[in-house]
């Protein structure tokens, strides 16, 4: 902005500014807003690393540290109960099941896909399906 003899400005040139000022503002706060709503989740995540130990033995899985885990997870967010299912023989049927807690309130529920290592050396692609009653 170019100032006359005595360095002021036009009326339309302080206007212009004052627009962008306000328009600079406006998106700033826009920005934070949503980025406030996003960040704030009400609902249940599941740790996934729960399923860490979970193994193939046998035709059979097994998971030690899962049940602890997930009632670890329970106890820490206030959540009413845990079910935690695997599957990976084809057959769509839960191969094993893993519950914590009581079935009440409301639920939400989450899947996965990991790989899971086998007692002959191979990895299972295996679905989690973890409902969380909250």
């Amino acid at each position: 902005m170019i100032g006359n003899g005595r360095g002021d400005i036009g009326f339309m040139e302080a206007m212009v500014s004052a627009m962008a000022v306000c328009l600079v503002l406006t998106c700033f706060v826009a920005f934070f807003a949503a980025y406030a709503a996003e960040s704030g989740t009400e609902y249940p995540e599941f740790d996934w690393n729960a399923v860490s130990s979970v193994r193939l033995e046998d035709g059979y899985f097994e998971g030690p540290g899962v049940e602890a885990s997930a009632a670890e997870q329970m106890s820490l967010h206030g959540w009413n109960g845990v079910l935690l299912t695997c599957s990976g023989n084809g057959a769509g049927e839960p191969s094993a099941q893993w519950a914590v807690g009581s079935e009440g309130g409301d639920s939400v529920r989450d899947r996965i896909m990991r790989p899971v290592p086998s007692d002959d050396g191979r990895l299972v692609p295996t679905v989690f399906e973890v409902t969380v009653w909250f």
